[in-house]
């Protein structure tokens, strides 16, 4: 007996040791700017005994499962000066950390090796907001996509226009999202500029391989940017002058370390510049072109624990022409009138909840609105001594979404970081109606309206995401979307797998890998690659199936030297039931079904991407190289044989250089360099067979498509940033020059098949700009 109590108490004891060895706490807490207490995404934070890590989620919350006993974490972000804490860990603790701003420390950021990062960030670039206000492309105006397309992988479509295709996508397949909110038409001024406001984006995270489980939605790409909330502590903003627009942005406490708010604005003044010109010349032509921008915010801080995110996005472009002229006659006097008004615009909102149910367990829950629409009017009218008359023309397209989610963070162990959650959208598309009145003298009026049939389509998603750590050298993420779609027409559902792989071979070296497997439900129906207005979205139907994606991906980090790092990746992409307008569209008199104009088909795109930054405290420059191919395969067009893709760009090179002269000077210096797109020219012409001649008419042969490759890209941009310090705040001038050396790219290509050769027509020759900032 006393043996077998012996034996019960020793195991007592053992058991009892073991699980004071495995017994862990949880670290949890937010990070927040010092000055403004402006949550914080992605900091790092590392526990360098047990070599351990996570980063802040999108709201600066982290949770880090650790051994009990002593503890060195270490806290780092871009931008920020870093923090060091002992502790010694003896239950669950929170630690609340407030970051000074301090060394910029890299101009972009590619996941990569260091070990307190988590797999799931793979394939993701960084871009620093910081950076984005201070670069200067066309008319010197700093911009979000413009400064995404300089990376490896990612390339604009026609010259200064903000289009994004990524990877060999269509600039379709990219969901782009405000604050969590999708965005149907990011572009202003016909594709020069980008709807997002550089002076107060937060944070702009760019995936192009392993997109995470809980992003759905976009098969090329997810660009997910964060708005500032606004300053909990103080009164801050800015006020810029520009050559094509101004802006303006302002915030601060409404309750101090309670409520905050922050307000935006920005309008370009073409409009004011062109009325009064035509006034002055007398000229009966008034025209006019602007949009603005209004970004507004508030949050309420109701407890450690809880708190509440309000914000709104309205964006608007006009185009508008006004005539009028006399014509005089033997018989009649015309007094003709015409006004044309071109609009369009985003309007986005949205209610954030962030609650913490326990130091391991985060929570968020979303009520979202987003709209488009594009609006064309014309209106002309005679008034004549033999009566009056009006023609009415008007156009409407657009789609409306209604969205809801709920997402948790469970930080379940040092190991295993999960996410999960669930999304409900509503989408109703109107894919165009067309009105027309008619009135002659108040005796015969007429009215016509033809449209295709509005669409509304309902979308779930839920998702679980598992961050583990497999070993201390190698980490995975392993997710799975299941998601739906219904219209009255048809229903879609799907699994999809999303995974990646972490291998750290050396102490700088990493080897990376991931595999998605994507659809989209949505489809442009666009005749141009400029992202105009009159883009129609529509949903998939039975004849129009979702695009679907297969892309594995491999990679390679590499921290050559302590201010040195190399990042390689090779990825193939399988693209499935993408569309293409059809080659006779334009000659069907029945255009009143949009799938009529379309066929599906298949693509395919692979490639290499190299990503080599250098950073200092003075230099910081950075080379990306892409190397990739892409085409198309349609049954019903070619004749069924593979085409190179419209944006088929076999070399792409950018150089982007930043020195530092002093505390008052800055130089940047970007040079852009890329292979030709492709278009399909006519190559020969010939007089067809007639038993009838009619004449010297002659019969255009195209041969294949996209037949033909436009010549290649160039650019050099050079800007110089004055800063000096103010009693109350800081004054910077911008002064450059876009294309510099005057490259003639050719925007518009005629090719003179008798000649064999291209007459190009460019629009961007050099172009000086000058810029004006506040900042208080």
């Amino acid at each position: 007996m006393n043996s077998i109590k012996q034996l019960l108490l020793l195991s007592l004891l053992i058991f009892f040791k073991l699980n004071t060895l495995a017994q862990t706490y949880s670290i949890s807490g937010k990070v927040v700017d010092f000055e403004s207490h402006e949550p914080l995404i992605n900091v790092t934070v590392h526990s360098h005994d047990s070599n351990k890590g996570i980063y802040t989620n999108d709201y600066g919350y982290y949770s880090l499962i650790l051994p009990k006993g002593k503890h060195q974490l270490s806290y780092s972000f871009v931008g920020y000066g870093e923090i060091l804490k002992a502790i010694d860990l003896q239950t669950d603790t929170i630690i609340n950390i407030a970051l000074k701003p301090g060394e910029l420390l890299q101009t972009v950021e590619v996941t990569a090796n260091q070990n307190s990062r988590l797999v799931a960030e793979l394939g993701a670039i960084r871009l620093n907001p910081q950076l984005i206000e201070e670069s200067a492309i066309i008319f010197g105006e700093a911009d979000l996509i413009k400064y995404a397309q300089q990376m490896p992988g990612v390339q604009g479509g026609h010259e200064g226009f903000s289009g994004m295709h990524v990877r060999g996508g269509s600039h379709d397949q990219n969901l782009i999202l405000l604050d969590g909110v999708p965005v149907y038409n990011i572009n202003h001024f016909f594709g020069l500029f980008s709807v997002f406001h550089p002076g107060v984006i937060k944070s702009a995270t760019l995936y192009k391989s392993n997109i995470p489980a809980r992003y759905r939605g976009g098969v090329s790409s997810v660009l997910d940017v964060r708005l500032r909330e606004g300053n909990l502590q103080k009164y801050t903003g800015g006020i810029a002058i520009g050559l094509i627009s101004s802006k303006i942005n302002i915030e601060g406490p409404i309750k101090k370390d309670t409520a905050s708010f922050l307000f935006a604005y920005r309008r370009t003044y073409l409009d004011l510049f062109t009325r009064p010109l035509a006034a002055a010349t007398g000229s009966n032509v008034s025209v006019g072109y602007f949009f603005h921008d209004l970004n507004a915010k508030v949050n309420y801080v109701f407890s450690p624990k809880s708190r509440l995110y309000l914000s709104t996005y309205i964006g608007k472009d006009a185009f508008f022409m006004k005539n009028k002229e006399s014509v005089q006659t033997d018989d009649v006097d015309y007094v003709i009138n015409q006004k044309s008004d071109l609009g369009w615009g985003n309007i986005t909102g949205v209610m954030r909840w962030n609650y913490i149910y326990s130091n391991q367990l985060f929570s968020n829950f979303t009520f979202s609105v987003s709209h488009f629409d594009f609006d064309n009017s014309n209106l002309t009218s005679e008034n004549t001594s033999d009566g009056d008359k009006k023609i009415d023309n008007n156009y409407s397209s657009g789609i409306e979404e209604l969205a809801t989610a709920m997402d948790f963070d469970y930080f379940l162990a040092h190991d295993h970081y999960l996410r999960f959650g669930i999304k409900l959208r509503g989408r109703r598309f109107n894919p165009g109606i067309e009105s027309m009145h008619y009135n002659y003298q108040n005796d015969i009026e007429l009215n016509s309206t033809v449209s295709n049939a509005k669409v509304t389509a309902l979308q779930y998603a839920v998702y679980i995401e598992d961050e583990w750590e497999v070993t201390g050298e190698i980490k995975a993420s392993i997710g799975l979307n299941i998601n739906g779609f219904y219209t009255d027409s048809v229903s879609y559902n799907y699994l999809e797998p999303r995974l990646a792989i972490n291998w750290q071979i050396a102490e700088k070296v990493a080897l990376m890998g991931s595999y998605n497997y994507l659809h989209q439900y949505l489809h442009l129906v666009t005749n141009s690659g400029l992202g105009m207005p009159t883009d129609l979205w529509v949903p998939s139907t039975k004849r129009i199936p979702p695009v679907s994606v297969s892309q594995p991906s491999l990679g390679i980090s590499w921290q050559i030297l302590p201010k040195v790092h190399l990042n390689m990746d090779a990825y193939y992409k399988s693209m499935h039931n993408v569309t293409e307008y059809r080659m006779e569209y334009l000659l069907e008199e029945d255009q009143k079904d949009w799938q009529n104009k379309l066929v599906s088909g298949n693509g395919k795109s692979y490639g290499i991407e190299i990503l080599l930054e250098k950073s200092g405290q003075k230099t910081n420059a950075w080379l990306s190289y892409t190397l990739s191919k892409s085409t198309r395969t349609f049954e019903e067009l070619n004749q069924g044989k593979p085409f190179p893709y419209v944006y088929d760009r076999r070399h792409i090179f950018n150089v982007n250089l930043t020195h530092e002269f002093n505390d008052h000077i800055k130089l940047n210096a970007y040079w852009v360099f890329r292979s030709g797109r492709f278009a399909t020219f006519e190559t020969n012409s010939y007089m067809p067979y007639s038993p009838f001649p009619t004449g010297n008419e002659t019969v255009d042969y195209y041969g294949q498509m996209n037949n033909l490759q436009y010549p290649n890209y160039h650019r050099l941009d050079l800007s110089l940033m004055l800063e000096k310090e103010k009693k109350r705040g800081v004054r910077t001038w911008k002064i450059g020059l876009y294309n510099a050396y005057s490259q003639v790219n050719p925007f518009i290509v005629e090719y003179d098949s008798s000649m064999n050769r291209f007459n190009k027509i460019g629009i961007f020759p050099i172009l000086p700009f000058i810029s004006y900032y506040f900042k208080f």
